[in-house]
Formats: structure tokens, C-alpha cells, sequence
């Protein structure tokens, strides 16, 4: 197990039926890898090509919908390895905690 924290910016739990009949449950959440301070999601230049970061997007277990209280804030998630269904390797949210809110006021605009 590994600790990382993450910025979250969507939670969402669910609650439905598959297509076989089977009741299904968890919740789903959207994050970014923050570091300790924010420090992985500097600015990207360029002018050509992608630049800017990609979200990560899993599910989790919906008991763990009470461990969020708000979004965006960032957490301390706790990751396990897991095989994706495509049969690759993939990092699963198993557990986090809530470590602070997040302020995205531009300074620059309120001047």
C-alpha cells in the first residue's frame, strides 16, 4: 500500500443495477496527484502539443463516500495495485482522509 495525496475535484456515489440484474454500488472519483504542496501541478508551456494535466478518474468502495466531506480539498488516498480489465496493472483508491481545503482565487484578478 502506498500513500499519495490528491487533489479531489469530483465525487459522486452510485447506486444502480447491471445488466445482468446485479445491484451495484460505489462511488466514483476524479483527482489529481498533488504532492505535498501542490508542487506536481506547476504550469505546462508549450505552444504546440498537450499541455495542462489529465485527471485520474476510479472507483472506490461507497463506504468511503463518508471520509469526504467536501471537493475540491485535497486528501491523503491510500493506493493498492490492481489488474484492471483490460489486464493491466492500475493504482486503486482503497482509503483517504481529508487533509485541507484548496483556494483556486486567482491573486492576479483580485488586484
Amino acid at each position: 500500500m502506498n500513500k499519495m495525496r490528491i487533489l479531489l475535484m469530483y465525487a459522486n456515489p452510485y447506486d444502480m443495477v447491471d445488466e445482468k440484474g446485479k445491484a451495484v454500488t460505489g462511488c466514483t472519483l476524479n483527482y489529481f496527484f498533488w504532492g505535498e504542496s501542490g508542487e506536481t501541478l506547476k504550469p505546462v508551456e508549450g505552444t504546440t502539443g498537450a499541455i495542462g494535466y489529465q485527471r485520474a478518474k476510479c472507483s472506490i468502495d461507497l463506504s468511503l463516500r463518508y471520509k469526504m466531506p467536501k471537493a475540491p480539498a485535497v486528501y491523503d488516498a491510500t493506493f493498492e495495485m490492481a489488474v484492471g480489465s483490460d489486464g493491466k496493472p492500475v493504482l486503486k483508491v482503497t482509503d483517504l482522509d481529508y487533509v485541507c481545503d484548496v483556494d483556486f482565487r486567482n491573486k492576479a484578478a483580485a488586484k
